[in-house]
C-alpha cells in the first residue's frame, strides 16, 4: 500500500472511530445515571422517608411524603395537610429505585430533553426534567425529591 493510501485508510478509520464514539449523546446521562445509582446502591438506606412531588398530567400533583420500608412503599401522605393517601394512592408512589428504573427507561426512549440533578452525598435523583417526544402532548414530567431520611430505626 502506498503511503497516500495508507493515510487516507487511517484518516478514514480515525474518522469512523470519533463518529463511533461520538454518536450517542445520552452517553454521559447514562453513565450520571450508572454512577449515582451505584452510590444509591451503596449508601441509601433500605427504608426511608422522603418528599417526592412529580409535575405531569398525572392525578397527583401536590407534594407527598413517601414511606418505604425494606424498598417497598408502605404509606404516604400530602405535605401541606398530612392527609394520607388511599391505598390505591400508595401504590402509584415511587421508590428511590423506581425513579432510576423509570430515569433508565426514558433514556432507552431517546428523549429530546433530558435533565438530572443527584443528591451529592447519597445519589438519588432529586431533580428531574424529561420530554421524551416533541410529537406527543402530556407524556412530558418533571419531579422533585429531597428531604430523603433514614426511618426511625430502619436501616
Amino acid at each position: 500500500m502506498n503511503i497516500k493510501r495508507w493515510t487516507l485508510t487511517l484518516a478514514a478509520a480515525l474518522t469512523a472511530s470519533a463518529a463511533v464514539g461520538c454518536s450517542d449523546e445520552l452517553a454521559g446521562p447514562r453513565s450520571d445515571l450508572r454512577d449515582a445509582r451505584a452510590t444509591w446502591s451503596r449508601t441509601g438506606p433500605a427504608s426511608y422517608e422522603y418528599v417526592y412531588h412529580e409535575l405531569c398530567f398525572c392525578a397527583i400533583v401536590e407534594p407527598v411524603r413517601i414511606t418505604v420500608t425494606e424498598d417497598r412503599v408502605t404509606a404516604a401522605s400530602f405535605v401541606e395537610t398530612g392527609e394520607p393517601l388511599s391505598e390505591d394512592q400508595v401504590s402509584w408512589m415511587p421508590t428511590v429505585d423506581d425513579l432510576f428504573d423509570r430515569l433508565e427507561d426514558v433514556l432507552g426512549q431517546d428523549p429530546v430533553q433530558y435533565s438530572v440533578d443527584f443528591d451529592p452525598d447519597m445519589g438519588y435523583p432529586s431533580e428531574a426534567s424529561v420530554d421524551i417526544s416533541r410529537q406527543i402532548a402530556d407524556e412530558e414530567f418533571s419531579f422533585t425529591a429531597y428531604d430523603l431520611v433514614p426511618a426511625q430505626g430502619g436501616s
